[in-house]
């Protein structure tokens, strides 16, 4: 009876141990909107800035750097050289290149299986910071893992 009650007792424990740890993992998902980005861009550049407005909408936090030398900042950071766009964002460990959607980013960081970040190739007109009336074309959004190896994540 006694080894019964300690057994019992010991479930019991680790059934509350796993409901904590699942509760600490929502709860680590929803601070990704805590957390500051930071979007180094062109000094010049107008679509950026949009781009950011839209990330704000969604409520994150972000931080323009206007920086001279794109091209290095982006190879430092590992992104994949035939997706590369006009600014890159860090937060954390994490890149995102490009106009991504801010829905795409809170799926990503959501994600217990996310890879090093994501990117919207080019300047795809309709994107994010890239509205132009009606006019919207089709784009992929793509993760990417830390060797540079991209995947479709998402279409728009």
């Amino acid at each position: 009876m006694k080894k019964s009650l300690i057994l019992a007792f010991s479930l019991l424990m680790g059934v509350a141990c796993t409901n904590d740890s699942s509760t600490s993992k929502k709860t680590s998902k929803a601070s990704y909107l805590q957390q500051e980005m930071v979007v180094y861009k062109n000094p010049s550049c107008g679509c950026c800035t949009k781009w950011v407005d839209h990330m704000r909408e969604y409520g994150f936090k972000l931080t323009e750097k206007p920086i001279d030398n794109l091209s290095e900042m982006k190879d430092s950071l590992g992104v994949p050289q035939d997706k590369r766009s006009c600014h890159t964002a860090v937060m954390g460990e994490f890149v995102f290149e490009g106009h991504v959607p801010a829905a795409s980013i809170k799926k990503f960081l959501e994600d217990e299986n996310r890879e090093k970040g994501l990117v919207v190739p080019d300047m795809p007109m309709g994107s994010p910071g890239m509205e132009y009336g009606k006019h919207k074309e089709k784009f992929y959004v793509y993760s990417f893992d830390s060797t540079g190896h991209t995947k479709i994540f998402e279409r728009y």
